[in-house]
């Protein structure tokens, strides 16, 4: 099925988060803490910190699946495998180990072995965003060993999240798609993908596991559902706090469940803790490294192209041509970002497609509304600023024309209040005193006869 296109897809994602009144509605519940304990397809048990230690899940055929999970004195989940019984005690639950994981000191999963010791993967990292995974693949000469280890490189959008997947040699193998809130995952092979192709790690949302057993990322503090947009438990703090990490200047913080203060966009969270999460990059860092492809996609779209194919085709462009903005993954995440946001002002401003031209005869129209006018003042205003750059911030400042309506007032303002005239030269009388005429003229004057 081909990827759902922008706004379209956006919409599906949210229409498939809103609760449907009916028979088929889902009933939350939640444990005292505040966790969420079921979602409408899978049972989620608590233990003493409030992390998630079982998971019952309902497949759309079969038994339903238990899958416990192990952390470490410092929180940090360390294993997964199967259980028989939902506790949280591996004693108890007849936890049977699936998958244990070597951790940086960050908490960022570097290596995963099965239940056996056998090693299945290594991610690697470069200032703190995925760049390859090392992994076990059917080998491609169909001869022993049947397995093989294959290097992938991971090319990610601007949040860290996974888009692209490359073979050593740069031949690419697998698409990532998914909407802003993480939510309709999915993964496809290229055209043109080798044998060795796979989906290689599951880190894919922001860099976050993605579990296969409940649909849900593990983001370090807490479980996040994309499928909701929301985690599944309030945020916390080691110390007392009744908002924890809110921003009370922002009300979206106030809100513990929401993620990212509902801006995922523009914004990701590295711990499961930051209610307003963390901005990917400065506008000033973003303009310096990716203005040839905004001033390209914006010269498309005032000669009159579609926003939808400008916007896509300069990330499209530079998702298969990584080596035009070089090898650093920031550059890349800068394109994209400001991909993101360039389109996103476009489409906010229905007056993006009009020619200069087409702004003006638009806003002398006298049926046109006030807030149209300002919105077609703002796109004059991008246009204008946009020029600047293009020139060099030179911006000539050029004579006013002489029917300008400024210019007319101007000059009919100085007419109706001419300036006063300079003042006369002091009169000198004999008593060597100073007298001036507009002084004399001050004087009272002797009354005059009447006849």
């Amino acid at each position: 099925m081909a990827p759902a296109s922008g706004l379209a897809g956006y919409f599906l994602g949210w229409l498939a988060r809103v609760p449907i009144l009916g028979p088929g509605v889902h009933k939350f519940t939640y444990d005292p803490a505040g966790n969420l304990t079921y979602d409408g397809a899978n049972d989620y048990l608590y233990d003493g910190d409030g992390r998630i230690c079982a998971v019952k899940s309902a497949p759309a055929s079969g038994p339903a699946v238990m899958t416990g999970c192990i952390y470490d004195a410092d929180g940090r989940r360390v294993a997964k495998g199967t259980i028989s019984s939902m506790s949280c005690d591996p004693n108890l639950s007849g936890f049977q180990l699936a998958e244990s994981y070597v951790l940086d000191t960050s908490g960022q999963e570097l290596s995963m072995l099965d239940g056996g010791g056998n090693w299945q993967r290594t991610n690697v990292f470069g200032a703190g965003k995925q760049l390859a995974t090392y992994d076990m693949v059917n080998n491609p000469n169909g001869t022993n060993p049947a397995q093989v280890p294959a290097l992938h490189f991971q090319i990610t959008d601007p949040l860290g999240t996974r888009r692209l997947q490359t073979s050593a040699v740069g031949q690419r193998e697998t698409g990532i798609q998914s909407l802003p809130f993480g939510d309709g995952l999915a993964t496809y092979p290229a055209p043109d993908a080798p044998t060795t192709a796979d989906d290689a790690t599951p880190l894919h949302y922001t860099g976050k596991e993605r579990d296969a057993e409940s649909g849900l990322d593990y983001f370090g503090a807490r479980y996040y559902a994309s499928t909701m947009g929301r985690f599944l438990s309030p945020d916390w703090n080691d110390a007392p706090d009744e908002i924890p990490y809110a921003n009370l200047d922002d009300p979206q913080t106030l809100n513990l469940y929401s993620y990212v203060g509902n801006n995922p966009l523009g914004r990701f969270d590295p711990t499961g803790h930051d209610g307003d999460g963390v901005d990917c990059c400065t506008m000033e860092e973003i303009d310096s490294v990716v203005e040839p492809l905004v001033n390209s996609a914006e010269g498309a779209l005032e000669k009159g192209g579609s926003l939808a194919w400008s916007t896509a085709g300069g990330i499209a462009f530079f998702l298969f041509n990584p080596q035009q903005m070089g090898n650093d993954p920031a550059e890349r995440r800068l394109v994209m970002n400001m991909m993101a946001q360039h389109g996103k002002q476009r489409l906010d401003n229905e007056f993006s497609n009009y020619t200069d031209e087409e702004l003006d005869a638009a806003y002398k129209d006298p049926r046109t509304s006030t807030s149209d006018r300002e919105k077609i003042k703002q796109e004059q205003k991008r246009r204008q600023e946009r020029r600047s750059r293009q020139s060099g911030g030179k911006k000539p400042k050029a004579a006013p024309a002489k029917n300008d309506p400024a210019s007319v007032r101007e000059r009919e303002k100085a007419n109706a209040n001419p300036a006063p005239a300079p003042a006369p030269l002091p009169a000198t009388t004999e008593d060597n005193s100073s007298v001036t005429t507009t002084q004399i003229d001050k004087l009272p004057k002797e009354p005059q006869d009447p006849q």
